[in-house]
């Protein structure tokens, strides 16, 4: 019996199966179910380990952006004289930190969560 090319096609393409692990749920968990219905202690230490974890990737992220504005300023793309210093004590471009931190300080003091929500829509 011949086939059709269409039905050979759709014969030979691989079925894609997506199936919730364990980390999907736990994270399903997290984020719908836990704010939603109190956990005890559990939920605690859920709510306590997320902190800390956002805390060390914005400290991560803060630093990277610093030195990424250090190699615009010793590339001199940005004015060097600010961005591209080094403090001679910890070797750190201190400058460009402070000069992030306060610009995300700044950006979260606005509450632009409407106009960020918008742009992200496209409307």
């Amino acid at each position: 019996m011949a086939t059709s090319p269409a039905q050979a096609s759709s014969a030979a393409a691989p079925r894609l199966r997506r199936a919730l692990a364990l980390w999907n749920l736990l994270i399903i968990g997290i984020t719908i179910i836990q704010p939603t219905a109190r956990m005890g202690i559990f939920g605690d230490i859920i709510n306590f380990t997320l902190l800390v974890a956002n805390i060390g990737s914005d400290m991560g992220a803060q630093l990277a952006a610093g030195r990424l504005l250090y190699g615009m300023g010793r590339g001199d793309a940005l004015p060097s004289r600010f961005f591209g210093a080094i403090e001679p004590k910890r070797r750190i471009p201190r400058n460009n930190i402070i000069a992030v931190g306060l610009f995300a300080l700044v950006g979260a003091s606005l509450r632009l969560r409407d106009t960020m929500w918008s742009a992200l829509r496209f409307t």
